[in-house]
C-alpha cells in the first residue's frame, strides 16, 4: 500500500494516463498529490498588442492550471482518494525530484507515451531516468496506449430491453 503519491501533469492526454492508473490502483493508494508543472516565463508577453508582465502572466497560467486539476482531483476524489494539489513553474525534472522530496512520497506516477522509431518514452514518462536517481520514492511509467487496452478489454456492461 502506498500512503502518498504524487502525480505530475504537464495538460496532455499522455500524462494523464497516471490519473486513470491511480483510480486503477485506488484500493493501494490512501492519497495523492497533482502537481501541474508549467514553463517559467523570462519576459514580458505582447499579445495583440497588450503586453502581459511576468507576475500577471504567473497568475493567468496558475488559474488555467488550478481549472485543468479541479475536474482530475474530482474524479480521484470519487475513486475515494484523499487529494491535494499544487502548480509549480520551473524545469519540470526538477519540480518533481523537489515536490517528491518535500511532500515524502513513496510512489511517482508518470504518464507518457512511445515516441518515434526509437521507442523511447515521451511526455513525462521521458523523464524517469532522471527523476529515478534524484528521488527515494519508487517510479512508474504509465502508458497511455497500455490504458486505453485495459479499458477495451474491461467488461462493458450490457443492458438487455426487451420489446413489447
Amino acid at each position: 500500500m502506498y500512503t502518498h503519491v504524487l502525480i505530475p501533469l504537464d495538460g496532455s492526454k499522455a500524462a494523464e494516463a497516471s490519473v486513470k492508473e491511480a483510480v486503477r490502483m485506488a484500493p493501494a493508494i490512501r492519497s495523492v498529490h497533482l502537481l501541474m508543472v508549467d514553463e517559467p516565463v523570462r519576459s514580458s508577453i505582447r499579445l495583440d498588442g497588450y503586453v502581459l508582465y511576468v507576475d500577471q502572466w504567473y497568475r493567468i497560467r496558475r488559474e488555467m492550471a488550478e481549472d485543468y486539476l479541479r475536474p482530475i482531483a474530482e474524479e480521484l476524489r470519487k475513486a475515494g482518494l484523499s487529494v491535494t494539489q499544487s502548480v509549480q513553474f520551473g524545469e519540470a525534472g526538477a519540480a518533481i525530484a523537489k515536490a517528491a522530496e518535500n511532500l515524502k512520497v513513496e510512489l511517482v506516477l508518470l504518464g507518457g507515451e512511445e515516441g518515434g522509431w526509437f521507442r523511447r518514452p515521451t511526455g513525462l514518462a521521458g523523464l524517469a531516468p532522471r527523476i529515478v536517481r534524484r528521488v527515494k520514492a519508487a517510479v512508474l511509467t504509465v502508458r497511455e496506449a497500455d490504458i486505453r487496452a485495459a479499458e477495451d478489454q474491461a467488461p462493458q456492461e450490457v443492458r438487455v430491453t426487451q420489446a413489447a
